[in-house]
């Protein structure tokens, strides 16, 4: 009896381990033209601050990240601008948030965020990691650009379909004129659709 009760114990572990979800987060994958829509603001700037804090219920771990704007190609922004991330590390606990960009002091991004949440203040990258840029500067050669979603489950919703994550690769200059190009033509439709 003993051999039969430890059998199904083991049979239910199996079950546990192989029914357990991956570790990612499924987000419906965003055109670059519905990144730049959906963000309130696009910046390109430096990580000054990052402070993990529980949030108003004391139940939530949440992250604000600070960042020192040097351009900003898309909404408005002071010397200073925050983001409030759900998750992160405080008194001995993490919060995960799988999909969720972490940042570092010093590091150099391009990011497209959300406004602010009306109640919570969350202000996040649009299409998490897909809204989030981080700049390489290579020892005498033009800074790049990278962009990496493999960390996220993408749906196509148009498709209907799964689409793997990638990593992506541009000169700095050519996607903060793409972003620019990108704002000015929504805009202008913006403006003839309103005439």
């Amino acid at each position: 009896m003993q051999d039969r009760a430890g059998l199904t114990t083991l049979a239910l572990a199996a079950l546990l381990i192989l029914a357990s979800p991956a570790r990612s987060t499924t987000v419906e994958q965003l055109s670059f033209e519905r990144l730049v829509e959906r963000a309130a603001v696009v910046f390109h700037g430096a990580c000054t601050d990052v402070r993990a804090e529980w949030d108003g219920t004391g139940r939530r771990i949440q992250t604000r990240v600070t960042f020192a704007p040097a351009a900003v190609l898309k909404g408005q922004a002071g010397e200073r601008l925050e983001l409030v991330l759900p998750g992160g590390q405080r008194d001995g606990l993490t919060q995960v948030v799988h999909g969720m960009p972490r940042f570092a002091v010093g590091e150099e991004v391009v990011v497209l965020a959300t406004a602010p949440h009306r109640r919570s203040g969350v202000a996040i990258p649009v299409g998490l990691g897909q809204g989030v840029y981080r700049v390489d500067r290579p020892a005498g050669g033009a800074p790049v650009a990278r962009r990496d979603t493999r960390g996220l489950h993408l749906v196509d919703l148009e498709a209907g379909q799964a689409v793997p994550g990638a990593r992506e690769a541009l000169p700095l200059g050519d996607l903060l004129e793409r972003v620019r190009a990108e704002v000015a033509r929504q805009r202008a439709q913006r403006d003839r659709e309103a005439r």
